[in-house]
């Protein structure tokens, strides 16, 4: 098992229609490869856990950085993993505000993101308390 957790930004606000779709064809998708995570989205930023067999993950993280909805994709962790942190779900979504999408840098002592990014080594397994704020949030907020 295998996992790999991203943030990047949209190129522009999202509306919840166009994230449910979004949604929806995450989860198709995930269901056919056996993937299975969460997307958290907030002030314009998304944060995102993928789980799976290595070379799946891999392929669908490259097809994430070049999709044209977002940038400034940045990877935060990267590794083998013992077992899922979101088993049951394709894909668990939250929106969430603003100062709870910061929360999630917060809780890994950053500020943002993209500080989270350049300051953890990838491959090192992820801060277990960022995982578990991630949980939180989406059974806090979720949508869809």
């Amino acid at each position: 098992m295998y996992h790999i957790i991203y943030s990047s930004q949209a190129k522009k606000a999202m509306t919840l229609t166009t994230l449910v779709v979004l949604l929806m064809q995450a989860r198709a998708l995930n269901e056919r490869q056996h993937v299975t995570g969460a997307l958290v989205y907030g002030a314009g930023q998304f944060m995102q856990v993928m789980e799976g067999e290595e070379a799946v993950i891999k392929d669908l993280y490259e097809r994430i950085v070049q999709d044209p909805r977002h940038h400034d994709v940045r990877k935060l962790a990267e590794g083998p993993i013992a077992t899922r942190s979101f088993a049951q779900w394709a894909m668990a979504f939250g929106e969430v505000p603003a100062d709870k999408f910061e929360v999630l840098c917060r809780v890994a002592e950053y500020q943002t993101p993209a500080q989270m990014a350049d300051h953890l080594a990838v491959g090192r397994a992820v801060d277990e308390r960022l995982l578990a704020k991630m949980k939180e949030l989406v059974h806090m907020h979720a949508k869809g």
